[in-house]
């Protein structure tokens, strides 16, 4: 037979923990030091600001609440499935930290209240019993602690109506200036705030709860309401009822004001245990939530006997109570803990308001609040950490930071969505209508590739294009990788089909391992893989018109074509086209993604204002990659370094070497480019070659200006200047020099003055 667990309704499950969170030892033992240093008006006001924020939060905890159905863990349950387990657990681990250091608040309340009967007795040692005798409480039955939580209540009640039924003592304060204080009121409101906090332990026992979607909004704020009537009605009645001096300096007035002290002290004690034992029930729950979701060892979430309860994070709990008693007074722990508060009650404003402005379908609670009063509700909770103390809130936030980071790279798998990606689009979504309302500049120009290739057995060579587009682009504009995967066909009937079918293979990749390898290699590329029945079409296709919204892919990357006819024809193809399409294009030809030694950058002395643009271009291209790869340029310029069909003019011929070196040096100094220039036309005489080699072995990186259709008279000139450029850098395969470096060849066909890109 089985026997379900017990769970609990609104008002014994979620009104009876928090109220009695709420009024704890602070309403007790603090509330006239509060009055005596901040005045009755100052009083009101922190009491307000305190309870606001409460407030605020308790209408996100509802919006949340009944948004999803929220399972053990409270708080981080909430966090977690909203911003994902890696900010769930740097909310999720302090918050369990604050609950556990509530215990020892609270506990070191009951210790100087009970002190004042037993002056001599050691209030490390109550405190240490009273740890204990709760912890058997909680051990034995969950169900009992909430039944003993109920007369506890009704304790606190009757010590509430003792007060309000007592005399003034001595000389009151009806004399005195209702501001008065000696403190300042952020110290004051820093100990103040920990009263109000008490929503968080309704929600920590969601998982107990019959019907968490109601009860957690309608007990969280019931509680909240009635505890700022009771401490605003607290605060007038100890103004009146007692002088400053004693407000100040006797922490148990209230003993002296009641119609009945006893009942105080039932009060106090009962209040103190109540919040202490609250505590002791939500922080194991937020422990062993963190276990369950794999933050923190499995051990931890144990669950044990028809209840479930979890012992094993009960009892880390205690040990870290029992540690926390050696902090000190309510008064150094008070501040500390509502720095833990505030940063929980941040990060779930922080989320109820998100969801609430992405409106995205999935956000549909029943209780609606609009995202204004939880933005609101964040900027509160931030700005009063700040304010308390800022030192102290940096620190909070890095440690925050160093648990994200650490949860990040333990990489842990989650079963559940939420809203990053939804907050990603609209971050996107803004940012691209943004540009599309600006033109475009040379001032923010930079290199958008598209990068077509086709799934071949060796994905290496692929890899090593995108590594070197990341040095490119420098992790700072856009990567886009499509990778075509031939479309399988029944028959093939014309020759055509049977090329294309040798020329590119069916490779079965899966998209989420090539995205699993550029990450490893820190790649951010736009990835896909694409179907294709013909190469040259579909390549064609992708450069007339792919884009990311208003961001067109400038500069096109394909690879140097291997000795095939086929493959050539289709690349001039594809490089006439984005030409015509004014996109720049750049033939990648790498042997290996091995370190290079150097950068060598090849220029003409041309002089016609489209040659000067590629010549900036190229000048780009070199500073970038340079930057990137830490790498000095040796910019190599010669007067006819290439064979282009045109002859040179005569004034050209008449140049000197040495006055085409000094004004190239002088362009690059206007231009802030430290390139190292070589002349390589002295003592050398052009004979037909395609680049005159004037460098040493090495593993170097050669960038070339690649020429055009329209720098030749015929078709098959410019053919022949291709099958030159294969037989240079392809055919001798067995060369160790030709194979120890690497080309780009690039052409700049954008509508940009590259000049004012380096000016």
């Amino acid at each position: 037979m089985t026997v379900n667990k017990k769970l609990f309704g609104t008002f014994e499950g979620v009104f009876i923990p928090s109220i009695l969170t709420i009024l704890g030892i602070i309403m007790y033992l603090r509330m006239g030091w509060v009055v005596a240093n901040a005045g009755l008006v100052g009083t009101l006001v922190i009491i307000s600001v305190s309870s606001f924020i409460t407030f605020l939060t308790a209408l996100s905890v509802s919006s949340m609440a009944t948004n999803m159905k929220v399972k053990s863990g409270g708080i981080y349950y909430v966090i977690s499935r909203s911003f994902g387990i890696e900010v769930g657990a740097a909310i999720g681990i302090p918050l369990f930290l604050s609950q556990v250091i509530g215990i020892t608040f609270y506990l070191a309340g009951f210790s100087e209240s009970l002190k004042y009967i037993f002056p001599n007795a050691s209030s490390t040692i109550i405190a240490v019993i009273s740890l204990l005798g709760l912890t058997a409480l909680t051990y034995y039955s969950t169900d009992l602690a909430m039944k003993v939580q109920t007369f506890i209540f009704i304790a606190i009640v009757l010590s509430l109506v003792s007060l309000f039924l007592g005399q003034p003592v001595a000389e009151t304060n009806a004399n005195l200036p209702l501001n008065f204080s000696t403190v300042s009121y952020l110290a004051v409101f820093a100990l103040f705030f920990p009263a109000v906090t008490g929503i968080s332990t309704g929600l920590s026992m969601s998982g107990d709860l019959k019907n968490p979607a109601k009860s957690i909004p309608l007990g969280t704020m019931a509680a909240v309401i009635v505890g700022y009537i009771i401490y605003m009605a607290v605060a007038v009645a100890l103004y009146y009822f007692a002088p400053a001096n004693l407000l100040n300096s006797n922490s148990l007035i209230v003993t002296k004001i009641a119609y009945f002290a006893p009942i105080i002290f039932l009060g106090i004690w009962t209040a103190s245990l109540s919040s202490a034992l609250g505590s002791l029930l939500a922080a194991p729950r937020t422990l062993q939530a963190l276990a369950k979701d794999n933050v923190l060892p499995k051990i931890l979430g144990k669950e044990f006997g028809i209840s479930k309860s979890p012992h094993i994070a009960t009892f880390i709990s205690i040990l870290f109570a029992g540690g926390a008693l050696f902090l000190g007074g309510i008064d150094i722990i008070a501040p500390i803990l509502s720095m833990f508060f505030l940063t929980s009650y941040g990060a779930l404003n922080l989320a109820a308001g998100l969801e609430s402005f992405m409106k995205n379908p999935s956000w549909r609670p029943q209780f609606k609040t609009h995202w204004s009063l939880s933005f609101l509700g964040a900027a509160l909770c931030f700005s009063a950490m700040f304010l308390i103390h800022a030192p102290s809130t940096i620190l909070a936030f890095i440690s925050c930071f160093c648990i994200y980071l650490i949860t990040h790279l333990r990489n842990i798998s989650s079963s559940w969505s939420d809203i990053r990606q939804g907050l990603f689009i609209m971050t996107a979504r803004f940012a691209l209508q943004k540009i599309s309302s600006y033109k475009k500049e040379a001032r923010t120009w930079r290199p958008h590739i598209l990068f077509i290739q086709v799934l071949e057995n060796n994905f290496t060579s692929s890899l090593t294009n995108l590594i070197y587009m990341k040095h490119l682009t420098q992790n700072r504009s856009f990567i886009s990788s499509i990778f075509l995967e031939k479309k399988q066909i029944a028959c093939v009937n014309s020759e055509k089909e049977q090329n294309e079918i040798s020329m590119h293979s069916f490779i079965p990749y899966n998209i989420y391992d090539i995205k699993k390898e550029l990450s490893k290699n820190k790649i951010n590329s736009f990835s896909k893989i694409q179907e294709y029945q013909d190469y040259t079409q579909t390549s064609l296709d992708l450069i007339q018109d792919y884009s990311i919204g208003p961001i067109e892919m400038n500069s096109i990357v394909l690879n140097f074509p291997k000795n095939n006819d086929i493959k050539l024809q289709s690349l001039l193809y594809l490089i006439d086209e984005a030409k015509k399409q004014k996109k720049n294009v750049l033939i990648f030809n790498f042997h290996n993604a091995e370190k290079i030694k150097k950068i060598e950058l090849f220029l003409n002395s041309n002089k016609n204002a489209e040659g000067k643009n590629a010549e900036n271009f190229l000048l780009v291209l070199s500073h970038m990659l340079s930057i990137s790869l830490k790498k000095n340029v040796s910019c190599i310029v010669n007067s006819n370094i290439e064979n282009n069909t045109e002859d040179n003019t005569e004034d050209t011929t008449k140049e000197s070497a040495k006055y085409i070196v000094e004004k190239l040096k002088k362009e690059l100094k206007e231009k802030r480019l430290r390139f190292k220039v070589i002349d390589s036309s002295l003592g050398q005489k052009s004979s037909g070659s395609i680049l005159q080699r004037i460098t040493g072995k090495g593993q170097c990186l050669q960038i070339l200006n690649l020429a055009s259709k329209e720098d030749f008279n015929t078709p098959e000139e410019y053919l022949n200047y291709w099958k030159g450029l294969q037989s240079k850098y392809i055919c001798n395969a067995v060369d160790e020099e030709k194979n120890t470096n690497h080309q780009i060849f690039a052409m700049a066909n954008e509508e940009i003055s590259f000049n004012d890109v380096l000016n």
